[in-house]
Parts: structure tokens; sequence; C-alpha cells
């Protein structure tokens, strides 16, 4: 069951955020995708993609800013609901039994008890709504200290619980009526100019003078639709507060609307109940009585010598409409210069005016955003993060690409203090440099709980701050902004979460999130690849939350056309890959091979070597022969592939048409095929009768992606030809010369009507057809991740 304040937490949700997304019978969902659920039955909510959660106190606090007995107070006179004071109450005398619509003044229902006991509030006055008839519909009343609380008269059906005083103290059930409102109906019956001012007691002013005047229940900012129609074919005059700007009572700066407006409290109540009544009432104006003091109102202006004769006169000669209105305030009070919160760029700003997309590694790596580096077990993902790292923190360029050197804070959860005693010596051995270099590479060696302990992320972030203001303290030639922190890896920091849980995963993205935010940093993820190899693991929403991410693997040495491994002193070491697999900006697809170079990191207490290991990118002397020793024997092709390339070559030679000048190729490309024809050619000529769809898309989605990535064959939509790159075991043979028009022939351009290219039919783009699945291969033993 909830606590006692715990059962208003439906009321107060609704107050807050409006109808729910989806409702249960114990259960409310919150935002697009449910992220807010209320728990009807325990009192308490929880927000997973904020990271959030509490009780009914602790959700106002984070909607309204309003804490405690403040917020208490925001239930009582907002929402009407009766909660009782906690406090020790005073003995009092019993009530009288005879009915009265202005008993003495008495306490109205408190709560929660307070270190520091306040004055308790007094009721002052009580103004009376009543229906057509004169009947009593509710009262509102005014507490000293200040404050404004609905009650009515107790019903058969009430609970005995609710009943307090011979009252009960809520605005459920209240039918919401105009104040003063068979004078209003009268006045309308006589064709009178209707006044609105701000507040019951004004109201009262104003009738006094003899002016028909009404107002609505609960002040500024509220006007209840179900009294626009009492003022249908009305002429209404709306009387304006002259309130200054508000301010946030917490740090006393001003408050803005979201288009820049300044908060006026008067000002922008007149606005709403006027565009409330447009359309309904005859006419409608605003009037802002003159000479009025700071927060003064219709009150104030009466007990200045204000007079009916000359409210009427104000109304005909200065009340304004709602447009004219709005040009006076804008006049009256200066706009806020638009920023806007979500970036917003209008087409035909001045460039030199735009936010340019910035890299770290320049075309690779972006500024500011999350990298997602994933990988096998032992694929060398941790070796290739250090590396890049690493080259962020020295400046340069990187695989040609240019540089941005900048701060990295590096978090070797999974490899702890062993990652500082190998990686830093392998690395500085391999490299050539010094470990006495003073660079800008922060390595904590300790784990941490991004899952269960949202504290330990706001103490990285403040540990990360503080780095950052340590080097720039340290260094004051040489000042420096954070690039990147790096989280190795991601299954270490977030222990006794599942990864396939949703809502789980969207916790610690939303911390990940604040650590970039708050830092003002780009986020490098490193995480493991999935049982299928197809991606990371874990939850879909993983790999969507990242803008850039590589995959790192090595390539299956028990397929015949796997590439040389590369020789490394006496020992052959396997080429592995990095792949881009996604870039927000720019085009992914993109593969590039290195190896782990051995390298002797340090020795031991017995003086015996301690092995590590090193990136060592492909574009060596070593590399280069082996590369063109393929280029001199051929690419080898699996029966697979072969079929695919020998359909390829069909498909030229019976559909195929003379290259148009259009793509721009060499002259020895002297024929292409549209891609329509590549698979009728491969069912006709090479496909199995047994053969299932699924195996036929299969064949031909991989054996294309292979072809394209070796450059055997290439392609621009809808064209594809054959490069002429050499396939072992078949022999070359000279392409015969294209023939030549005999004289008055006319020569047609070939048809480039064909079908859009679908690759769904014969391959996907390079690029999403990732590189063979790794074999695991240990090496280096204790200096893999």
């Amino acid at each position: 069951m909830p606590d006692d304040l715990g059962r208003y937490i439906e009321p107060v949700a609704e107050a807050l955020f409006g109808k729910p997304t989806s409702r249960k019978s114990d259960e409310l969902r919150y935002g697009k995708n449910g992220s807010l659920k209320i728990n009807l039955k325990t009192g308490f909510w929880d927000d997973w993609e904020a990271g959030q959660s509490g009780g009914v106190l602790a959700l106002i606090e984070r909607e309204k800013g309003l804490k405690n007995g403040e917020a208490i107070d925001w239930m009582r006179s907002t929402l009407g609901l009766d909660i009782e004071d906690r406090r020790p109450q005073q003995r009092q005398s019993a009530p009288s039994r005879a009915p009265d619509r202005n008993p003495p003044p008495q306490d109205p229902p408190r709560d929660e008890p307070r270190e520091q006991p306040k004055a308790r509030p007094q009721l002052v006055k009580a103004y009376d709504y009543t229906n057509e008839a004169g009947d009593l519909v509710f009262q509102v009343c005014r507490m000293e200290p200040k404050n404004f609380l609905q009650r009515r008269k107790p019903r058969p059906d009430d609970p005995k619980e609710d009943i307090k005083g011979g009252w009960v103290w809520k605005r459920d059930g209240i039918t919401q009526v105009p104040y003063r409102l068979p004078e209003l109906v009268e006045a309308l019956a006589d064709e009178r100019m209707i006044f609105l001012p701000e507040g019951e007691k004004d109201v009262d002013n104003v009738c006094a003078l003899g002016v028909p005047a009404s107002t609505n229940a609960g002040g500024a900012g509220k006007w209840p639709d179900e009294l626009t129609p009492y003022f249908k074919d009305a002429d209404v005059v709306v009387l304006a507060d002259n309130d200054p700007q508000t301010r946030n009572s917490k740090t006393g700066e001003l408050q803005w609307h979201p288009d820049g407006r300044p908060k006026l409290p008067g000002q922008d109540h007149a606005k709403l109940v006027a565009s409330k009544l447009a359309g309904v009432a005859k006419r409608v104006r605003i009037l802002s009585l003159p000479n009025l003091p700071v927060k003064g109102d219709a009150t104030d202006w009466i007990e200045a010598g204000g007079t009916s004769a000359e409210l009427y006169r104000l109304a005909e000669s200065q009340a304004m409409t709602l447009a004219e209105y709005q040009v006076y305030l804008d006049l009256t009070f200066k706009p806020k210069a638009f920023i806007s919160k979500f970036g917003a760029v209008m087409w035909g700003d001045p460039r030199g005016n735009r936010k340019r997309y910035e890299y770290i590694i320049k075309g690779m790596i972006p500024r500011r955003e999350t990298v997602l580096i994933y990988g096998a077990s032992q694929s060398g993902k941790s070796f290739f993060t250090h590396d890049m790292a690493m080259a962020v923190a020295r400046g340069g360029d990187y695989l040609g690409r240019k540089v941005r050197r900048g701060i990295i804070v590096y978090c070797a959860a999974e490899a702890g203090d062993g990652f500082v005693d190998t990686r830093f010596a392998g690395y500085a051995t391999g490299k050539g440099i010094s470990e006495n270099e003073v660079l800008p590479f922060f390595c904590l060696t300790k784990k941490f709980d991004l899952f269960g302990n949202e504290q330990q992320a706001i103490d990285l972030i403040a540990e990360i701050k503080a780095l950052v203001a340590m080097w720039n303290q340290r260094f004051p030639d040489d000042q420096l902004e954070l690039e990147a922190v790096v989280i190795d890896t991601f299954n270490k920091t977030t222990p006794g979460m599942d990864e396939i849980n949703g809502k789980e995963v969207g916790l610690v993205m939303s911390r990940l999130d604040r650590i970039r935010e708050e830092c003002n940093c780009g986020l490098w993820l490193v995480h493991h690849m999935n049982a299928s190899g197809t991606g990371p693991r874990g939850h879909t929403s993983l790999f969507a939350a990242f803008e850039t991410a590589f995959r790192v693997g090595k390539y299956d040495y028990t397929l015949k056309d796997a590439p040389p491994k590369i020789r490394d002193g006496d020992r052959m070491r396997e080429r592995r890959f990095i792949q881009n697999t996604k870039q927000r900006e720019g085009e992914d697809g993109e593969v590039t091979d290195f190896y782990l170079r051995g390298v002797i990191s340090s020795y031991d207490e017995d003086n015996q070597p301690v092995p590590g290991a090193v990136v060592e990118w492909i574009d060596t002397p070593a590399s280069r022969a082996a590369d063109k020793a393929v280029e001199e024997i051929g690419i080898a092709l699996t029966d697979q592939r072969a079929n695919v390339y020998r359909a390829i070559q069909r498909a030229l030679e019976e559909n195929g048409v003379p290259t148009p000048p259009s793509l721009g190729l060499p002259k020895s490309i002297q024929r292409v095929v549209n891609s329509r024809f590549i698979r009728p050619a491969y069912l006709k000529y090479f496909a199995a009768e047994d053969d299932s769809e699924d195996a036929i898309k299969k064949a031909l989605s991989r054996s294309n992606d292979f072809l394209v990535r070796n450059g055997i064959i290439a392609r621009n939509n809808p064209w594809i030809w054959i490069t002429g790159k050499r396939i072992k075991g078949e022999q070359r043979r000279p392409e015969p010369p294209p023939e030549e028009p005999a004289p008055g022939d006319v020569v047609e351009a070939p048809d480039e009507s064909g079908d859009e290219m679908d690759w769904s039919e014969i391959g996907d783009d390079v690029g999403e057809m990732p590189p063979p699945s790794p074999a695991v291969e240990p090496e280096f033993a204790g200096a893999m991740e």
C-alpha cells in the first residue's frame, strides 16, 4: 500500500504531465517510449531514461522546484487535495452544527511536520461561487500567510475522512463557474460591458462602482474552458495587473518564455483570458490601467480615485485587441535575444555563423560525440583504442589523417593496473618514445559501476574535470581541451546490468550521455561482439545510440582466400582489421588492416622479458611485398564466389553495353552491364535446382561484397563492370578492340533507364557486410585484452 502521500501520486502525475501515454490497473506510463512509470500501488515513480526515481514530493520537486512544505502547499492550493497535518494538534471547540458560508476563521488541513514550525495559516476571507440561482457551488478561501484554497460542502457519497470541519477541501468534483454568476447573467442579458480583473477582491471593488465584473477561481494563469461559454456574444474588457518579470525563487534569475518574451504573471493572464474568449465573445479587449504601481491592480487604481465613468472612458479609448496588447508589451518589456536550445540554423544564414562539424581525427572520429568500438575477445580492440587515444594525446596525424591534440581520460576498467604496467611500456618500446615523456593521457585503473550506482557517475565526472584542470594548471603554456573519455570495457563498468534489457541499457546510456555533456568531450566505448558475430553485444538501442562505430576483428585463416600473414621477426602474425560500420557524417564501410607486433615491454624480477604488443598498421616493405605477391598470383575465389563472378561475365557477354562516357572509366573498361541482369544470369547458369530463395540471396550478397571489397568488380548505380584484377587460376586474355561503326551508322547511346539498383537482389553496399568472422588464436600471452 502507498504511504500517506503516495495515495496522491495519480492526481499529482496527471496535474504535472496530463493524460498518460498508457494506463494499467496499477500503473501509468508517460513519455514517448513510456520511460516514466507511475506505480499506483506503491505510490512511487521511476524514470529509467533519466535514471531517477522517488515518491510524490520528489516528483513535485523535480518538475516544479518545490520542496517539502512548498510541494504540499502546491498540492493543496492547485489540486485542492486534503492533506492532514501530522503535527500534534491543540484541542479545539466543536464546530457549530448550523450551516454558515463564512464560519469563524479555522485551521485548514496541513501535512508534514517541520523542523522549524511556522505560523499556522488562518482563514481571512471566503469568496462564494454560486450557480445562476445563487446556490453555493464552492468557496475560494484566502489564507494568511497568503494562499488560496478551494472547498465545498460535503455530499452523501464523500468519504468521512475527506470531511474536515464540515467542508471538503478538494477541487475534485467541483464544477467551475464564474465569480458572481447571478449578477453576470443579469448584466449579459442587459448587454452591458463586462470587466474581468484578476482576483475576487478586485471584482468586488469594481462591482462596488456599479460596474459588472467577474473572474475565475485559481488566480493568474488559470481559465478553465468551462467558463468560456458564459461569455458568448459578450463585450469583454480584461483588466491586466501591472506585474514585474518573475524571477527564479532559488537563483533570482529573470524568467523567460520559450519565445524569448519575459514572464509577466498579470499581463500573461490577461492574454490567456482574451485568447480563450476570442471567437466566443462579441468583442474582447485588454486594458492596462494607467499610473499603476508595480504589482498594482484594479483595487489600487480605484483607491487612487478611479471611478466608473473613468473606467468606461478608458475602455473605449485605450483598451487594445490581443495583437495590439502584445505589441505594447514588446515595446514596454524588451524580449530576450533568442538562443535556440536545439541548435536551429536557417538556410541562408551566413556560413561564418554556422557551427562546423568537427573531428578529433579528421574524417574518422568526430568531436564531442559517442563512438563505439566493438569486437570479439582477443580481436585487438583495446590495443586499437589505446593506440588511437595515444595519437590524440601526442598530436600529429593518424592513418594519414589530421589529429586534434587534446587530453584523454582512459578508464581501463578491464585491465586495471596491468594496463599501465604492460601497455604503457609496450607502446613506449614499440613507438620509440620515452615513458618519462609527459603526455595529456590519464589512465583510471579502478573499476566503477555506472549501472547500480549513480553517485559513481557523478564522482567520475568530478574527477575527470579535476584532471583536466590539473593539466592546464600545471602546463599554462600548453592549454588543452578534454577530447575523449574512454570506457574500456562496457560490461566491466556495468556489473549486474542485463544487456538485452532496453530499460537498463537506456539507464546506463543516459549516464554516459551525462558524462559526455558535462565534461564537454567525446565518449569512446569499448564493447564485445555478440555471439553470432553480426554486431555489438546487447540490446539494439546500444548500437543505435552511437554516431560512429568501428568493428575490430581477425581474419579467418581457415578460409582459402584469407589474406597472407605478416612476418614479424621469426613469427608470422595474423592480419587484423578495423571496419567503420557506422559514420553519421561521411561514408562508412572503410576497412584498414593492422597486426600486433611483438615487443618486450619490460623485464620481471628474474630478468625474464615480459612480452607486449603494439599496433602496426600494414604499410611496411614486408606487407607491400606480400600484397605484390597476391597481385601477381591473383585472388583466390571459393566456388560460390567464382560462380557469381562468372555470372557477371555472362551478363556482360549477353547484355553488356559500351561504357557510357559519363562514368569516366579507363579505356580498358570497354563494357558495363545493368545490375538487373546479374541475378537472371546466376539463376540460369549457376544456381542449383534445390537452392532456396534465401540461399540464392545470401550467395549473391556475400559474393558481391567480397568482389567489390577486393577490387575485382566495381559499380556505379546501375552499372557493374569487371576491373581486370587478376583472379587466381584464370588466364588473362587480351580484350578485343572495340568495333568501329560503319560509315553512316547511327551510334545509339546505351539505355541507362534501367531499374534502380536493388542490392537486395545482388549484394549489400560496401561496408554493410562485415569482413570474415575472426578465428580466435591467442597471441602475446598475458599482453592481450
